[in-house]
């Protein structure tokens, strides 16, 4: 009996191979436009979960980014900064309109502020790592399409504050719409800024200007999804609810 038991313990285990499970990470992009130190680029990916989820790149210096807020305290959900210095009464009734909108989003009346997902990751990554958000902060711009269970990404930066116009990626877009691929967010990020001599993330809050930018999108192309990120939080805003926002003159 007890050779029986241990012939049986001994027998080869018959075990079935689980597919990897798909990691947060972007393959090599497509690079469209390159002039003057601002660049377009693509990526066509499969749409799975992965990318709608709370996994974030193994990406190194992302991840100093985020333990370098952590260590000073300034990873909140409702960052806050210095006042900006306003001289004019053109750039102090601009400044009412950015607080109302901010007001409205720290109450809870529009959007929805949630931890950064892994696709905002993995491109807040991909930019960090060619400029340091840190010391050198910089905007970029996305479009995130669907077609055929697949996504395709567009990403315009530069090596100035905010991206040309020539790397929006508007044109494409257009065409890839025009050819039926679905639009499905519109994301760029808001940069690092500072309270009493530390870091301080930037406000997850579209300023008038984007609401000015992206109620044309969701006019002329169905722009469903507004996207807002520090590389930490994101906010989620439906295009609907940009109505409720103010804009720029």
């Amino acid at each position: 009996m007890l050779l029986g038991l241990l012939g049986s313990c001994a027998s080869p285990l018959h075990t079935s191979t689980a597919p990897p499970l798909p990691r947060c990470e972007l393959p090599i992009a497509t690079l469209l436009t390159s002039t003057h130190g601002a660049t377009l680029e693509r990526w066509d990916l499969p749409e799975t979960d992965v990318w709608f989820g709370e996994a974030l790149p193994s990406s190194a210096s992302y991840a100093a980014y985020r333990n370098t807020l952590h260590a000073m305290g300034a990873d909140v959900i409702h960052p806050v900064a210095d006042p900006p210095i306003v001289t004019t009464a053109e750039a102090r009734a601009q400044w009412h309109r950015e607080d109302a909108n901010l007001e409205l989003v720290y109450s809870g009346r529009v959007g929805t502020i949630r931890p950064i997902h892994c696709l905002e990751a993995a491109l807040f990554a991909y930019h960090h790592e060619r400029a340091d958000q840190l010391t050198q902060p910089s905007e970029m711009i996305v479009f995130v399409l669907r077609k055929d269970r697949r996504l395709r990404v567009y990403a315009g930066r530069g090596d100035s504050m905010y991206p040309p116009k020539s790397v929006y990626g508007v044109t494409e877009v257009t065409a890839d719409h025009a050819a039926g691929w679905q639009l499905v967010a519109n994301l760029h990020n808001h940069t690092i800024r500072s309270f009493a001599g530390k870091p301080a993330l930037g406000v997850t809050v579209p300023s008038t200007n984007d609401v000015k930018f992206l109620r044309g999108l969701v006019d002329e192309l169905g722009l469903p999804t507004i996207l807002v990120t520090n590389g930490v939080f994101t906010i989620d805003v439906p295009a609907a609810s940009l109505a409720t926002l103010q804009a720029a003159d």
